[in-house]
């Protein structure tokens, strides 16, 4: 099984082992692949170690325990005429030729052999990687849709102890091209009551304003605007700042049901739940319920219905692990009455080099009826806890309607 492209498995090729095989040092070629460089220096010469192609978008994946090997390229890219050059032992071949022009609408398949006879097959696959789609580095995504419009509300990542202190949203009329816009809340100048750790926003619109909910200092705030897009002001003071039960009051969720009736979720560590008063900014405090029994519950509690079923989704594990996921239960109402576990429906997938999955939320397309869900990654390569991407990919759901496990990728969706 291949490992992430962060650092502590990616590595550029050392000059020792790119002399031992044989690798021209004229362009340092990264390697990703489940073993510690010791494995490199074994002599055998039937490994790819590298891949050289000036349409890669990101390195190359190389799963060394299976034998494939992917090509993430940039959009747009001609898969029909791909030339990749191949970094092996100097004294073996490969077939089809190092450098040769190939068709790899489909997977292509090279032999590389030893002068000792020796052979191993490789599959090697190109995909356009038309993701993250936000760029640079933002977490806990919050997709809603406002009219015609897709926004995305986020983390802004990339800060040591998750240490942002404002927030920014995105907006997109077919969930592939997205425009940043202004800050929106800015702590400190726009909230009198926290100043530091700007997380996991939520947004929704009732009755014409736009409620946006959001940890501060590991507390809940909300603020109100005119526009998705802001400039919001702050209620001035916490929504949130105590929980019942323990556990941190951050990453909140907000859902209305059909009935105009809408929800408050929260927590880490301990869920709770509670109907929000029709001012959106207030809650009676008698009525925050408890959530117990999520199986491997963490944080990010998301909600949504569909056909009658409402669904909470949350986060299991820590967002710093590659194993950080996804799970969910089904119940009848949206305070999860007979609520039943229904198991995981996110998760890594290391032969994409795609880790801690997880922080996410859906929505619908109502023209098309089709489901999409949002969530972060490690950033690609080279990400971690701190350094996380956002993307998109498609949410199904079988007859029963159970939702079906979520196949991650690097295409992310095409536009609606």
């Amino acid at each position: 099984m291949a490992k992430k492209l962060p650092a502590s498995v990616s590595r550029l090729i050392p000059s020792c082992l790119a002399l031992l095989l044989g690798v021209s040092l004229l362009a340092p070629t990264a390697v990703s692949a489940e073993t510690d460089e010791a494995s490199w220096l074994d002599g055998n010469a039937t490994t790819i170690a590298g891949v050289r192609l000036d349409s890669l978008k990101t390195e190359a994946l190389i799963d060394e325990d299976v034998g494939t090997v992917v090509l993430p390229v940039e959009p747009g890219t001609e898969l029909r005429k791909l030339r990749p050059e191949f970094d092996i032992a100097e004294r073996s071949t490969i077939r089809p030729g190092n450098g040769s022009t190939q068709d790899f609408t489909s997977p292509v398949e090279y032999e590389v052999r030893s002068r000792a006879h020796e052979s191993r097959t490789w599959t090697v696959r190109a995909v356009e990687m038309n993701s993250p789609s936000l760029p640079g580095y933002n977490a806990d995504p919050n997709i809603v849709r406002f009219g015609d419009t897709y926004y995305i509300y986020a983390t802004t990542d990339g800060y040591p102890g998750w240490g942002s202190d404002s927030f920014k949203t995105w907006s997109s009329t077919n969930l592939v091209d997205w425009t940043e816009h202004d800050t929106i809340l800015d702590l400190g100048t726009d909230v009198s009551w926290a100043d530091e750790r700007a997380w996991a926003p939520a947004a929704i619109e009732k009755n014409g304003k736009y409620y946006f909910y959001f940890t501060a200092d590991t507390r809940i705030g909300v603020a109100v605007a005119d526009s998705p897009t802001g400039p919001f002001v702050d209620s001035g003071e916490p929504l949130v700042s105590v929980n019942p039960h323990g556990g941190q009051a951050i990453d909140p969720a907000v859902f209305t049901d059909e009935d105009g009736q809408s929800y408050l979720y929260w927590g880490n560590g301990h869920a709770y739940v509670v109907p929000l008063n029709d001012d959106m900014v207030s809650f009676d405090r008698s009525e925050v319920k408890h959530l117990t029994g999520l199986d491997g519950f963490r944080e990010g509690l998301f909600m949504h219905e569909r056909a009658g079923t409402y669904y909470l989704s949350w986060s299991i594990g820590d967002t710093r692990s590659e194993d950080y996921r996804v799970g969910y239960a089904t119940g009848s109402s949206p305070m999860m009455e007979d609520m039943r576990n229904r198991g995981e429906i996110l998760t890594k997938r290391p032969s994409l080099g795609i880790y801690g999955t997880g922080h996410h939320s859906t929505v619908r397309d109502p023209e098309t009826g089709e489901w999409f869900i949002a969530y972060h990654r490690h950033a690609i390569p080279d990400g971690d806890g701190t350094h996380r991407e956002v993307t998109i990919d498609r949410l199904r759901y079988a007859e029963d309607g159970t939702i079906r496990p979520v196949e991650p990728t690097l295409s992310g969706v095409d536009p609606v």
